[in-house]
């Protein structure tokens, strides 16, 4: 019965090698599945992948369709194409509506597609001699889309505008790693900038060409040293003097010109005007010491040259020739190639020992190998932090996947300096 059909038992005569894609057979097999032999005795619709319990198994062979659930996995449906880009996609992001979605073009502009009806219903082209660097980002409190063009300007419009950041923009020192947004900052965002320190912004941004430092209502200092931002969030994270989780903490991972990496967890305490209601603006912003997270030396690359993923990461301004020549060692390290946090309630049985305490930082390696660190509660007020104190930690669990292979070993911060200069004076 439906979803899943049954096949006909195997023919007397010894049948031929069931995996016929080598790709096909690997992903059948991590998910505890195996092919089912061909051929079947009715009509199958296309695209279609048929999968049954492995060999060891004397359940008969079963097929499902695409979308529904069979061996407790589940499938994707057929993808829906909404564009062909003449240029680089720099992006997607959900849109202020649910049934819409953003897409950023480098040097063409932002386009808002429905995914119901797959067309395109806005477009705001690109200004004049800016290339977009990140992907074009909704803002639901303020009912403004944000974009960050050239590494270093953040431009912001409504969606009645019919040009990009022609009244909305602000300019960085150094180049931005990450834009981030958290309900709790209400109608603020916080933006991550290179070098691992962090200004949390009003939105609308108000006139164009001002200093993104001179209207910051935050300042998250930066690193000591040259450490490079390579990855950030913000998220709620457990106390460790309360049953209460504090609501708002901001996590940087960044890598030192020795290539260690340090996480860097530090607790946000908003304060809110009026009632403090959702709708109440952000006033103010206590930033608390952070707590440094040794996590050492990424593993090493599988392959040598360029090719290996662990080259030299983006550069501000100060130390830039220090920076690269740093970065760029003789020794290649697998880089970044996913990164995520867990939230202590979905750990399972770890949280569980630990109290539901604890949440989890999964980083995935150009190298395919899976590594998941523990991530301690943040420094609470009245507490000293130290960056020459930092803790050292060893990943909790660390798993190589077969057959990995990342879509490209060029990552947001895997740019030189150089490269970057260049593009900018372009």
């Amino acid at each position: 019965a439906p979803p899943f059909l049954s096949l006909p038992p195997p023919r007397s005569s010894p049948p031929s090698p069931p995996f016929s894609v080598v790709s096909v057979r690997r992903i059948a097999s991590s998910l505890g599945l195996a092919l089912a032999p061909f051929p079947a005795p009715f009509p199958l619709p296309r695209p279609f992948l048929t999968l049954a319990p492995r060999p060891t198994s004397r359940l008969p062979p079963r097929l499902s369709l695409p979308g529904r659930m069979f061996a407790g996995a589940q499938l994707l449906g057929t993808p829906l194409r909404l564009l062909t880009s003449p240029t680089r996609v720099v992006g997607v992001a959900p849109a202020l509506r649910d049934d819409e979605l953003l897409v950023t073009q480098a040097a063409q502009g932002v386009s808002l597609y429905s995914l119901s009806s797959r067309a395109c219903v806005g477009s705001w082209e690109a200004p004049s001699a800016l290339r977009f660097t990140h992907a074009a980002q909704a803002h639901s409190a303020s009912r403004t889309y944000l974009v960050v063009a050239e590494h270093n300007t953040l431009l912001g419009w409504a969606e009645a505008d019919k040009e990009i950041g022609k009244s909305q923009g602000l300019t960085f020192d150094q180049p931005v790693s990450a834009l981030l947004q958290s309900a709790v900052l209400h109608d603020c965002v916080a933006a991550v900038l290179i070098d691992g320190s962090a200004l949390v912004l009003r939105v609308p941004l108000g006139a164009s060409s001002r200093s993104a430092a001179d209207v910051a209502i935050a300042t998250v200092p930066a690193a000591a040293g040259d450490d490079l931002a390579v990855w950030s969030c913000l998220t709620s994270l457990p106390s460790a003097t309360s049953n209460v989780p504090l609501p708002l903490c901001l996590l940087v991972l960044s890598r030192s010109p020795s290539s260690a990496l340090t996480l860097r967890v530090r607790a946000l305490e908003p304060h809110y005007g009026g009632d403090g209601s959702a709708t109440a603006p952000l006033i103010s912003v206590g930033v608390l010491p952070a707590r440094c997270i040794e996590l050492g030396l990424p593993p090493p690359a599988a392959t040598t040259g360029k090719a290996a993923g662990g080259g030299s990461s983006l550069g501000g301004k100060r130390g830039a020739t220090a920076r690269e020549s740093a970065h760029n060692g003789s020794q290649r390290l697998a880089a970044v190639s996913g990164c995520c946090i867990v939230p202590a309630t979905s750990v399972g049985g770890h949280a569980a020992e630990r109290g539901g305490r604890d949440a989890t930082l999964a980083l995935l390696w150009t190298t395919g190998k899976l590594q998941l660190w523990t991530v301690p509660p943040p420094l609470e007020r009245g507490a000293r932090s130290s960056e020459s104190a930092a803790e050292r930690a060893t990943p909790r669990c660390s798993r190589s996947l077969r057959g990995f292979a990342p879509s490209s070993t060029t990552s947001p911060w895997a740019v030189s300096y150089t490269h970057l200069r260049a593009h900018e004076t372009r």
